[in-house]
C-alpha cells in the first residue's frame, strides 16, 4: 500500500501544481508518456508539467480505482482540466529508492 500512497500524494501535488514536490518524487531518469507527449529525464518531465500547468487554471483528479503489483501502481481516475473531463489510467513504475521511474498515461 505504501506505493499507492506515494502515487496519491504525487497526484495531489500535481493538482496543486507543486513543482517542487513533483521534482522530489521523480527519479533522475524518469520517463513520461501519454497520448500527446513523451518526455525523458527529470528536467524534461518538469518542463512538460510546467507547460500543462500553464495551459489550465484548474486541475482536479477523482480517483476511481487503484491497484498495485510489486513496484507498479495502476490508478484509474477522472481528470478535470478546467472544463475538459477525461477518463484516464496511469501506470506508475517505482524504483528501489521509492522514486517515480516512469509514468504511462492512457486516455479512454
Amino acid at each position: 500500500m505504501i506505493w499507492i500512497d506515494l502515487v496519491k500524494n504525487y497526484l495531489a501535488d500535481f493538482c496543486t501544481k507543486n513543482l517542487e514536490n513533483l521534482e522530489k518524487a521523480y527519479d533522475d531518469e524518469v520517463q513520461l508518456r501519454d497520448w500527446e507527449i513523451t518526455a525523458k529525464g527529470k528536467d524534461n518531465v518538469i518542463l512538460a508539467n510546467k507547460e500543462l500547468f500553464s495551459n489550465f487554471e484548474t486541475i482536479k483528479i477523482h480517483i476511481l480505482n487503484t491497484a498495485y503489483r510489486n513496484k507498479l501502481v495502476f490508478i484509474e481516475f477522472v481528470l478535470e482540466l478546467d472544463d475538459e473531463v477525461l477518463n484516464v489510467v496511469d501506470i506508475f513504475n517505482i524504483n528501489e529508492q521509492g522514486k517515480i521511474k516512469s509514468i504511462r498515461a492512457y486516455k479512454g
